[in-house]
């Protein structure tokens, strides 16, 4: 069979960004829209409005969740095409889980260091993002940026791109 162009071979490594992208960017749009449909309404919708905009950041955040869900679930097909099933014996199943606690671990020291130095009162950037996260509970912000973010990221990335970059460019 002959040579790939080098257009076909970017074309085929971009081609999931694009998908993801496009699919979890659409989510949320369908979001937007829906919030403006039911501004428009009254009675229970105009209550149900007033709701979203009292607690827009912890929606926002929820939309943000599900659309890397959707989105990542729209190219999770090519994920399990491209990626090779990896065994692990038990002892490094239990090594996993020991990295994992020290990484929670250190990022947790490393956020009480810089709050008790002072940095995190110098940065508005900082703080418009602290406020964002902590607009939903706990649990939420964990699910959402500890687990769902990077999960989605490393499927796309890792597990689709970075495979398809390393056969089509060696």
């Amino acid at each position: 069979s002959p040579e790939p162009t080098p257009f076909f071979k970017a074309f085929s490594v971009i081609c999931p960004i694009i998908i993801y992208y496009v699919i979890s960017q659409l989510i949320i749009l369908l979001f937007a829209y829906f919030i403006q449909w039911v501004s428009g309404k009254n009675g229970v919708f105009l209550q149900v409005a007033e709701w979203l905009r009292a607690n827009s950041m912890a929606v926002s955040g929820v939309v943000k969740g599900l659309s890397l869900v959707i989105g990542v679930a729209a190219v999770f097909i090519l994920f399990l095409k491209e990626t090779p099933v990896i065994k692990m014996p038990p002892q490094q199943k239990k090594d996993i889980g020991i990295l994992f606690f020290l990484g929670a671990s250190a990022a947790l020291a490393v956020n009480i260091l810089f709050s008790l130095l002072g940095f995190t009162g110098s940065s508005a950037s900082y703080e418009q993002v602290a406020e964002k996260q902590f607009a939903f509970p706990l649990w939420a912000g964990i699910l959402l940026y500890g687990i769902i973010s990077p999960i989605a990221e490393e499927i796309v990335f890792r597990g689709i791109v970075y495979n398809r970059m390393r056969r089509q460019y060696s």
